[in-house]
């Protein structure tokens, strides 16, 4: 294993990603109930964030088709 958090995400990104997902549930699990509450109002915010950029036409989207091409092109 790396040193460090870098080191740490990097064993993690090696690993399976039903591994991963579960490493996410982890994680996610160890944290205190009101570390959870700030997480979940900060991805709202991004989500409404986002939504709002989509529907103003500042960002863009991709088919499901496109996006398997571009995972399957991807080193």
């Amino acid at each position: 294993m790396g040193n460090g958090l870098t080191g740490v995400i990097k064993d993690a990104l090696r690993l399976h990603p039903a591994d991963r997902a579960k490493l996410i549930d982890a994680l996610y699990a160890s944290l205190e109930s009101t570390d959870i509450q700030i997480l979940e109002k900060a991805w709202a915010r991004e989500a409404e964030s986002r939504l709002d950029a989509f529907d103003d036409g500042r960002i863009g989207s991709d088919s499901w088709d496109e996006l398997k091409e571009k995972l399957k092109n991807k080193p």
